[in-house]
């Protein structure tokens, strides 16, 4: 769940300089609205937005209170086009669909620390777009953002503009670099390219915004993961793949399905349903082995024996992605093989492959190499008849056997850390303004000390008392946050901050009749999370 409310009014009509009193069809356009995750132990992106490759790392969300489009985050896209030939892209969905025919403004802030980077580059679809690999997708783009575009330049940054006329009716943007590929020389790094902010505009025509839309948008769940069709479209089947029961696993997604039915029925779900789902997890849970057995076919290896075939990789991080590194236990991993040659030979063969596997979770998948057991069985325990190529083909295989504790059936769904907060209070702050008072900051740098530099993240937001009107409140507030988490990167903890907002008078604690409750009001939170292990 991310950590930011959907502010569907926000989420609709964004001003940006150049585009003023127009109507931006892109979701989180200025990325500032990052989303702090509770489905996983590890930060999301901006919110609305996603990685083409979800599974891999995750697209950098840079801090930036003085950007150039005064946005407070803009994000970091790889274009390695060297050894790796790693290519990260980022989609959304539009908050209105794109009209054939019409013509759209786009506005683009892009940059790079390198000189040799020429622009970004924007691709309109009808549908999401996935991948195994951050890899090059070797696709014509809609729109290449060069040099005859640009309007203006700051410093390392550009301001790219162009009209655009879509040839039919699109509903995604992909972000990224879809340039041919060029070999990087010797001395050059991976190029990383930054945007700042992106808007899309109609300039005919007022667009209709969907607030259903705008919802499912960033409520996007595939941060972290591919989706089911998309894995079944490239022919794998996970729950095909194990042949014993995965008990645990099913347990958990019952589990889940249980929570989310009274999250949408509330009390107005009947309690058959919900006693039936209950009996259902019982069932299981009395059931339950407590150990999964996971088998990976002999296409997870090429034809040179112990190493890794890259189309196929991926199944290594979905098969084990609900087991945490440090769980009670090992991790038992077992090669399998029936090749031409002797039996040790064999043998010595299937427990290379077990632990290229251990290698690949290990580099990949943040477990550790005490996780694991290795054995290599060679032509021991046959599952299909030896003496036809096609049962020898099934009898090579990785089994990977992983036990669990037993787990109590709770009512109450997992929840992450509390947060704490921290008060800056008005008094640090100059009258009526976002400059910090000289005599003070001592004080606020003992305050910012307390907050710890590992395993948080954090937001920043504003709030003033009643006096004023709700503008003039909610500006001075958010650059109040902005001063504080200025102050904070200068301190270390720029990568950290993961949102700074103005709320302006409507989160009072204290009664604003009063002098003292007004002086309450008058603050900003610093609200950490706690990342857990």
């Amino acid at each position: 769940m991310p950590a930011c409310k959907l502010l569907l009014v926000w989420c609709s009509l964004i001003f940006l300089p150049g585009a003023l009193a127009a109507q931006n069809l892109v979701p989180n356009p200025s990325f500032t609205d990052i989303n702090i995750c509770t489905e996983y132990t590890s930060p999301c992106e901006a919110a609305a937005w996603w990685r083409v490759a979800p599974h891999i790392r995750r697209v950098t969300a840079v801090f930036n209170p003085q950007g150039v489009n005064n946005g407070d985050s803009y994000i970091q896209l790889e274009s390695n086009q060297g050894f790796r030939q790693r290519r990260e892209y980022l989609q959304t969905r539009l908050l209105a669909p794109l009209k054939a025919g019409k013509k759209y403004k786009v506005v683009v802030y892009a940059g790079s620390r390198h000189d040799y980077a020429d622009g970004i580059d924007l691709l309109f679809r009808t549908q999401d777009i996935y991948s195994m690999f951050a890899r090059f997708i070797d696709v014509q783009p809609s729109i290449r953002l060069r040099e005859k575009h640009e309007v203006k330049h700051i410093k390392s940054w550009h301001v790219y503009e162009t009209v655009y006329v879509p040839d039919s009716n699109y509903t995604n943007l992909v972000l990224g670099d879809f340039s041919p590929e060029r070999r990087l020389k010797d001395d050059e790094e991976p190029l990383y390219f930054w945007v700042d902010s992106i808007a899309v505009t109609p300039l005919e025509d007022t667009e209709k915004l969907d607030n259903r839309r705008a919802k499912n948008v960033y409520g996007e769940r595939h941060r972290h993961t591919l989706p089911d069709a998309y894995l079944r479209s490239q022919g794998m089947d996970l729950i095909k793949m194990a042949t014993a029961p995965v008990v645990d696993t099913m347990l958990r997604h019952k589990r889940e399905e249980f929570f989310r039915l009274l999250e949408a029925g509330g009390p107005k779900a009947p309690d058959a349903t919900i006693n039936r789902k209950l009996l259902e997890l019982m069932q299981l849970q009395q059931t339950s082995s407590h150990c999964d057995t996971i088998i990976l076919g002999s296409g997870l290896f090429t034809e040179k024996g112990a190493e890794i075939n890259d189309k196929y990789a991926f199944v290594l991080d979905s098969a084990l992605r609900y087991y945490q590194s440090g769980q009670p236990g090992k991790i038992k991993v077992i090669g399998y093989i029936n090749r031409p040659g002797t039996d040790h030979y064999n043998e010595l063969l299937s427990h290379d492959r077990a632990q290229t596997v251990v290698k690949y979770l290990v580099y990949r998948a943040g477990f550790t190499y005490d996780d694991f057991e290795t054995h290599g069985m060679g032509r021991q325990s046959p599952r299909y008849d030896t003496l036809t190529g096609k049962g020898r083909e099934g009898n090579d295989r990785i089994e990977i056997i992983v036990c669990t504790p037993p787990q109590m059936i709770t009512l109450v769904p997992p929840s992450p850390p509390k947060a704490d907060t921290l008060v800056i209070p008005d008094v640090l702050f100059k009258h009526n303004s976002a400059a910090l008072e000289p005599r003070f900051l001592a004080k606020l740098d003992t305050l910012i000390r307390k907050i710890p530099k590992e395993k948080v993240e954090l937001q920043v937001i504003g709030h003033t008392d009643n006096n004023g009107t709700d503008a003039y409140n909610e500006d001075l507030s958010r650059r109040r946050a902005s001063t504080v988490a200025t102050f904070m990167g200068m301190k270390g903890y720029a990568d950290k901050v993961r949102y700074i907002a103005g709320e302006g008078e409507k989160r009072p604690v204290a009664t604003n009749t009063t002098s003292e409750g007004r002086q309450q009001n008058r603050r900003v939170e610093i609200i950490i999370h706690k990342v857990v292990d």
